[in-house]
């Protein structure tokens, strides 16, 4: 999975559109923790700007906070598309934690979540950590946006995580 993690940075780098999805039934696997990692390395390779100045060659965001923003903008009367086009300016997006937890209208967060995708599936790398499998992740995000999901990634751009134990539960049996 390191290495799939590497060749995502590596085509993100060379501006190539991409996917990634982490996912594992299980916490602590660390799927958060190589999303970070590629965000690091993302953003330790300044792009140069217009205006001459640099900007961060990542952006990183809970899901929940994707959908929080989205909220917000339908309950001050906002137009949605400003906040879509900001994502989709920067050269990668990495979204973590993609769950169904919490959500209480599945059709909502599939149209919201399928903007995003439509504007940026050609063109921007992605990075998505879940503890759903691909079933559910199928069924949380809808057939149209899986297929587009799917396209960025390819066959061996979903990661299946779940052999590996987690971190917190071993740490705490160590000590005892």
């Amino acid at each position: 999975m390191l290495a799939r993690v590497r060749e995502f940075v590596r085509r993100a780098v060379r501006g190539e559109p991409c996917g990634l999805v982490l996912w594992s039934q299980f916490y602590g696997c660390g799927k958060t923790h190589l999303a970070r990692a590629a965000e690091r390395a993302l953003s330790a390779i300044p792009k140069p700007t217009t205006w001459g100045g640099t900007t961060v060659s990542a952006h990183f965001l809970k899901v929940s906070q994707f959908f929080t923003a989205i909220t917000d903008c339908y309950a001050k009367d906002e137009p949605v598309q400003p906040y879509i086009t900001m994502l989709a300016k920067y050269p990668a997006l990495i979204m973590d934690d993609y769950e169904i937890d919490g959500f209480k209208n599945i059709e909502w967060t599939q149209r919201q979540f399928n903007m995003l995708l439509d504007r940026i599936y050609e063109s921007t790398p992605l990075m998505l950590t879940t503890n759903l499998s691909p079933e559910n992740l199928i069924a949380a995000i809808g057939g149209r946006n899986w297929d587009r999901l799917h396209q960025m990634t390819g066959d061996d751009g979903i990661v299946d995580m779940t052999a590996i134990p987690s971190y917190r539960t071993r740490k705490a049996t160590k000590w005892n």
